[in-house]
């Protein structure tokens, strides 16, 4: 009886972490369909259309998709906006700029401090974050070099920096 109850709490407790991770959406179908018509490149609204609404996409298990395009809107707008509002940004061409340089290009950017404050902020990367350099090797005692934390490069600025900044 006592592991009933203790098998029941963590399924609880599991229940509601999946709750937060999916979160506005009410399960992880919701979030698949709109992960699905979003990115990498978002799809056309009339093909959205097809591919979330349940009346439209009989693939779909009744409850697991959205009802009407007001609903799916209605969870993309609660989404939380990380790193900052993007803003447009028009670029136009210097007078060294070659001839076939267009006009004006539009830009689509954040503030990189934003950016870089959110991504070391998150713990969910702190185990894929190096904060300094590492030198690897393979089973035959050679030197590998697969990231930047691995390279000459990263060791020489840290040993350059080590020499000039005290620790």
């Amino acid at each position: 009886m006592q592991q009933v109850a203790s098998d029941n709490a963590s399924d609880n407790a599991s229940d509601q972490n999946n709750k937060k991770r999916l979160y506005p959406f009410e399960h992880e179908g919701q979030w698949d369909l709109a992960r699905r018509v979003l990115t990498p490149d978002p799809l056309s609204r009339k093909r959205q259309k097809l591919i979330v609404l349940e009346k439209y996409n009989r693939s779909i298990e009744r409850g697991k998709g959205f009802k009407t395009m007001k609903e799916f809107d209605s969870c993309l707008a609660k989404l939380e906006s990380k790193c900052g509002n993007f803003k447009k940004v028009r670029l136009t061409p210097g007078e060294a700029a070659p001839s076939w340089a267009p006009i004006q290009q539009d830009l689509w950017m954040r503030d990189t401090m934003t950016v870089l404050q959110h991504i070391l902020g998150d713990i969910r990367f702190a185990s894929a974050m190096k904060w300094g350099p590492e030198k690897l090797y393979n089973s035959d005692h050679q030197r590998v070099y697969s990231e930047l934390w691995s390279g000459k490069w990263w060791w020489r600025k840290q040993v350059f920096l080590r020499l000039f900044v005290p620790l």
